[in-house]
């Protein structure tokens, strides 16, 4: 049961509509706790004696954008740092721009980008970046990249371009020291030419006018929008859908979250499927890009994947109850006890770690380059001899050759090797989670189910794979076993400050995944 107001129902329900009319942002019954503490502080910081008298003043008058301010510094996420989720960003850098940019080169020499919610705008100057180190003569395009957000405050933020250590936290050293000059309070500004790239504006996606060329969000060529739908109603994520593929040009694309791509209906965006990542391309006349020919429509393993599946209400408070007491080990697991309790003399010899460093740092320079299938011939040849069974493996080196099999769309190679990889190294459950997020690619939900308990079997605080288990009950609509999975990760996260990076999970901090727990606790279809 939800935990008592001190406001009534009728009260909270009505500054519910009001916020989801004006802004999007979406607070069911379950979630008035939080919209309750949310509102008092607004009426706190507008100076209102009480506050049912700020809520009725909301539901009543215009805003001025002081007040907007104050709204979205209390009801946004400001928490956003540079090259986030980059699974996606390499998708947009190694297929996505290349084709673009072979198609312009010799016509328009034009793109425009839009980022939008931006927040203090790490993400449009990364892919301003991104654009600066990948596109030779770019001083001879035209390139817009569009930042916008709700709250003007982060748009000030990002018009200045200065930032602290903790939004380089995922960046590269290289990038940081070439492309921002360090502040004489410890800060870093970032370089003139790239903020100039970056033209930042106010815009509400529930309420302003968009596509238009008064804003610039006509003629996209790709807009990024990751980590909004999940606030937004199910109506303004239709709106805001719609509005996208209005702005977007024929064959444009549209990159969200992993966790909002179900929300994309599949006859306006064609979903094209890599490891990690789902990027989805406007529907017209879909043409057959040579650097997309490899990537094959499949579902997530994160996806929620139907949004009609009537959801229960919130029971994240429930002890934990891992649900694994009865999984079998790995299938090498016994062979593998009994090495080991045979003392140090007998187990394999350890890889050598010099020859392994050298291979990996190899391949990668080949997968950089689209190189895939040189990248398999040369792991597949090297990888498993220098490993014996019962001996740990570098999953570094596995990721790599399964993300390249994926690149070419060879999945049953590359489930197959990160199988073998599982029977060389039993005990090691990143790798019985990487086979998991494959075979949910493949849509083997079952056999996805299985690999996700085994890396809970391995390791029962995995709080990715407890929340991909989940999705998957979610996708097969066991609403019950659903909120078991997200009680369980709930509980996994327990010890964790909001600040932590989510293991396996790309970049997902604490505070976001459990942001997401809730909202699909508490979404209605």
């Amino acid at each position: 049961m939800p935990a008592p107001h001190a406001l009534p129902d009728s009260l909270l329900a009505e500054l519910s509509d009001v916020l989801s009319a004006r802004a999007g942002w979406h607070f069911p019954p379950e979630r008035w706790p939080e919209l309750e503490r949310r509102i008092h502080a607004v009426a706190q910081d507008l100076n209102f004696a009480d506050t049912p008298s700020c809520i009725h003043w909301l539901a009543t008058s215009p805003l001025t954008p002081q007040q907007v301010e104050v709204l979205a510094d209390h009801f946004t996420v400001g928490e956003t740092y540079f090259f986030r989720e980059n699974q996606a960003l390499d998708v947009f850098t190694e297929r996505i721009l290349p084709s673009l940019v072979q198609a312009r080169q010799h016509s328009t020499r034009s793109l425009r980008i839009w980022s939008a919610a931006c927040c203090t705008g790490e993400e449009p100057y990364s892919l301003a970046i991104l654009l600066s180190s990948r596109i030779p003569n770019i001083q001879d395009w035209q390139v817009t990249i569009v930042g916008t957000d709700i709250n003007p405050r982060f748009l000030r933020k990002a018009n200045a371009g200065v930032y602290s250590e903790w939004s380089f936290r995922t960046t590269p050293l290289h990038l940081k020291e070439r492309y921002f000059q360090r502040t004489k309070n410890g800060n870093f500004a970032i370089l003139p030419e790239i903020r100039r790239m970056v033209r930042f504006s106010q815009l509400n996606l529930v309420e302003d006018m968009y596509p238009s060329f008064l804003n610039n969000t006509n003629d996209i060529d790709v807009i990024f929008c990751r980590n909004v739908f999940i606030y937004f109603s199910l109506d303004h994520i239709c709106t805001a859908v719609t509005n996208f593929h209005r702005a977007l040009v024929d064959d444009g694309w549209l990159i969200v979250s992993p966790s909002e791509t179900a929300y994309l209906p599949p006859s306006l965006f064609e979903p094209f499927s890599f490891p990690g990542t789902i990027v989805h391309q406007k529907r017209s006349a879909l043409p057959n890009l040579p650097h997309l020919s490899a990537a094959i429509s499949a579902p997530s393993l994160f996806l929620p994947s139907n949004s009609t599946v009537p959801l229960g209400p919130e029971v994240l408070s429930a002890p934990l109850s891992t649900g694994t007491q009865d999984i079998p080990p790995p299938a090498s697991e016994t062979s593998s006890v009994l090495i080991a309790s045979q003392g140090p003399s007998a187990q394999p010899p350890a890889p050598d770690d010099t020859a392994e460093s050298a291979l990996y740092e190899e391949a990668e320079m080949l997968y950089k380059e689209g190189r895939y299938d040189e990248v398999c011939n040369k792991l597949q040849r090297s990888l498993w001899h220098l490993h014996m069974p019962s001996s740990s493996i570098n999953t570094q080196i596995v990721t790599l050759l399964v993300r390249s099999y994926a690149n070419q769309g060879a999945w049953d190679e590359a489930i197959a090797s990160c199988q073998k990889a599982t029977e060389i190294d039993p005990f090691n459950p990143r790798l019985h989670y990487l086979l998991a997020t494959l075979l949910s690619e493949q849509a083997r939900d079952d056999d996805a189910g299985l690999s996700l308990k085994r890396t809970l079997y391995l390791n029962p605080d995995s709080a990715i794979a407890h929340f991909a288990l989940a999705n998957l009950a979610r996708r097969q609509h066991r609403p019950q076993d659903m909120q078991r999975h997200l009680r369980n990760t709930q509980n996994a996260l327990r010890h964790h400050r909001p600040d932590d990076l989510v293991p396996e999970a790309e970049g997902l901090t604490v505070k976001e995944l459990r942001e997401l727990i809730t909202v699909m606790s508490t979404r209605k279809s």
